[in-house]
């Protein structure tokens, strides 16, 4: 074993950082983990209807830690997950559609992705958005429960929207 001296010490250090961080770009298990560890799966406050008056999506509460959606859409409001099925990127809404940043893979206002980009390219992204438990509470605020989630075969639950009008 060589002798721990300076120089040793940060060789050591950079090949652990670079090791950890090539294994993190790979979509390495335990920096998946750590990311669902960090996400807050608590229910969280996202206004009234009010704050959603028309049909489309909004993006207020994309960023982390509630990487969440609210779609207004076909007399109902939902909140699905603002995180891509593809590269994990979180996802923004750009002129009233919801695009992924890292590969521009677009979402239809139901969380499905499209066929094509907007360049005409194939969307990498093949997976449907997971949805939330959303419910109104007594005061009329909507309050969305990330520990309860919806896969497209139970977008029909009652527990994963609420009806508007």
């Amino acid at each position: 074993m060589p002798e721990l001296n300076r120089r040793n010490f940060l060789a050591t250090a950079t090949a652990a950082v670079a090791a950890a961080t090539c294994a993190c770009a790979l979509d390495c298990p335990f920096a998946l983990a750590a990311d669902a560890a960090a996400e807050d799966t608590g229910p969280v406050d996202i206004g009234t209807l009010a704050d959603y008056p028309k049909d489309g999506p909004y993006d207020k509460f994309a960023k982390k830690p509630t990487s969440l959606l609210v779609i207004r859409e076909g007399g109902k409001l939902f909140a699905p997950t603002a995180i891509c099925t593809h590269k994990k990127a979180n996802l923004t809404v750009d002129g009233g559609e919801i695009v992924c940043p890292k590969h521009d893979s677009p979402f239809d206002n139901q969380g499905v992705p499209k066929a094509k980009t907007k360049d005409g390219d194939d969307t990498p992204a093949k997976k449907p958005l997971v949805r939330y438990a959303i419910s109104k509470d007594a005061a009329g605020k909507l309050i969305v429960d990330k520990s309860k989630s919806f896969d497209k075969d139970k977008w029909d639950d009652p527990a994963s929207f609420v009806k508007v009008g």
